[in-house]
């Protein structure tokens, strides 16, 4: 890595540090990604690609989670005394 001093407007620094709190990220690498964004489109449609990708995968395993219950979600069997997933009320 290559060490870069910047001066930026007061309003970038704020916007910085609450996408900084926001996202958990450092401001630094919020600057790299949109250095990238900005300048190498090539590696943000990959880098969206991937968001999309794992998204996609996150939500697949959630309605596969949703469809292998036998009611809906919070459903709870009071004949039996047990949630959807048998742990006692």
């Amino acid at each position: 890595m290559v060490r870069k001093q910047i001066y930026v407007e007061e309003s970038h620094d704020r916007l910085l540090k609450e996408q900084a709190d926001l996202t958990g990220l450092t401001e630094s690498e919020l600057i790299r990604q949109a250095i990238v964004s900005a300048y190498d489109p090539d590696a943000a449609r990959l880098a969206r690609e991937i968001s999309a990708d794992r998204l996609d995968a996150a939500f697949d395993r959630l309605a596969a989670g949703v469809s292998a219950t036998s009611g809906p979600l919070g459903h709870v069997d009071r004949s039996e005394g047990t949630d959807r997933h048998g742990r006692v009320r």
